[in-house]
């Protein structure tokens, strides 16, 4: 019997991986809305990348425990599929750091970055059968969008949302992910 990405269901080792992954994302996330947070976010973000942190220690050993389940990176179409998606994402960042500091612009590198993440995991999503990490893609793209405009109009720096908004998010998928395995 063949199965099919539609009827694959997702590995204990595949959830621990993508939620240790979430973590170590959101401590970053986290850290980079430290760049200049509003007057009372540094003891969030703080605790936030602690969270993290936690969450991805967690999530290794869970990791480590289960590594016989098995993985979507098992065979030669998972990984091309991975390495498609993550080496889009590299070039997609590289392409924007550099336009955007080519015109002066580099107050918007966060909410770019949080896109091309976010946008990534659609297709990880799909190759690690994970449907919340699709969910998670398209909230963190809806948080850069967000980003900009309070940038655009508002005080608050886009580095600070994309960050403390993308953290949030992080945190919170790794953790559905670490309770998934759990269960």
């Amino acid at each position: 019997m063949t199965v099919t990405m539609a009827t694959r269901q997702a590995t204990a080792r595949d959830l621990s991986v993508n939620a240790a992954v979430l973590g170590v994302a959101a401590t970053v996330w986290f850290g980079w809305a430290q760049e200049a947070p509003p007057e009372g976010w540094s003891l969030p973000l703080g605790i936030g990348s602690g969270t993290g942190v936690l969450i991805a220690v967690l999530a290794g050993v869970s990791a480590w425990r289960s590594w016989q389940s098995g993985s979507a990176m098992a065979d030669a179409s998972g990984r091309r599929t991975y390495n498609w998606a993550v080496g889009a994402e590299v070039i997609a960042i590289a392409v924007g750091v550099v336009a955007l500091a080519l015109i002066g612009q580099s107050a918007y590198l966060a909410p770019w970055i949080l896109l091309v993440v976010g946008t990534h995991f659609v297709p990880l999503g799909d190759l690690f059968a994970i449907r919340s990490l699709k969910l998670a893609g398209v909230l963190l793209a809806v948080v850069s969008a967000v980003a900009v405009v309070v940038g655009l109009v508002w005080t608050v720096t886009p580095s600070a949302v994309a960050g403390g908004a993308g953290g949030v998010i992080l945190v919170a998928f790794a953790i559905w992910a670490l309770l998934k395995v759990w269960r």
